[in-house]
């Protein structure tokens, strides 16, 4: 082959090699399917409340049954019966504890229709009651061991999973409408409970001995403000 064929047969080559060049980036750029995930939810509760978590599925457009556990820290919640979302006709949600801080979920549809679309959607509730003496949150709820199914049988994967959480909120409303407050404390010093509308001019409430890390108040006069605001200082 003389120089000219040479350099032809490079030139297809060097054209070829971008083209596979160019195949590859274009692969590279192609939006790869959405992953089905189960996610718990988030939500504010308050010690001795019960706090209902959203169970969410997003990306299943075929999901007729699933079944997982949601693993707690059982000295901060406990689970109480799981329901089902009410935009969901036919959905059956069955729940108990199957171990010390697991709980487990199976959901499942009596006329096989799908229970969740392409965006995410909310397919159950799980309650849990807080513990009364329970000032920070319930710690990670953790969905474990998924299996999720189409209207065949056939499983469903891959899937991922997201954990939530309870946060405690230190301020909530009691069932009369009156604010129940909690704040930090340290055994044997007197704090006193001031409010405000305002934020400039406070009205002292009530004082009190903590004899533990948490103090609590209750402020009967919270139905009559729009809105209410609190802190403690300490009491000399």
């Amino acid at each position: 082959m003389n120089a000219k064929g040479l350099a032809s047969a490079a030139t297809a080559g060097h054209r070829e090699a971008l083209a596979a060049l160019f195949a590859l980036l274009a692969l590279s750029v192609l939006p790869l399917p959405a992953q089905t995930s189960l996610s718990i939810g988030h939500a504010r509760g308050f010690p001795g409340a019960t706090v209902s978590v959203p169970v969410s599925i997003s990306n299943a457009t075929n999901l007729a049954g699933a079944q997982f556990d949601v693993a707690f820290d059982a000295n901060r919640v406990s689970p109480a019966p799981a329901t089902p979302a009410s935009h969901v006709p036919g959905l059956v949600v069955r729940s108990r504890v199957v171990a010390p801080g697991v709980a487990r979920l199976l959901l499942y549809s009596l006329d096989n229709a799908a229970l969740a679309r392409v965006t995410e959607a909310t397919v159950a509730r799980l309650p849990f009651v807080v513990s009364p003496t329970e000032y920070i949150g319930s710690g990670p709820l953790t969905p474990t061991n998924v299996i999720l199914g189409n209207a065949s049988g056939a499983q469903i994967a891959p899937a991922s999973v997201n954990a939530g959480a309870i946060f405690i909120s230190p301020v909530t409303l009691v069932s009369n409408g009156q604010a129940r407050v909690f704040f930090p404390s340290i055994a044997g010093q007197n704090y006193i409970l001031q409010a405000t509308t305002n934020f400039i001019n406070w009205v002292d409430l009530s004082t009190n001995s903590a004899s533990g890390d948490s103090l609590d108040f209750i402020d009967p006069e919270a139905p009559f403000y729009q809105a209410r605001f609190y802190r403690t200082q300490l009491s000399h």
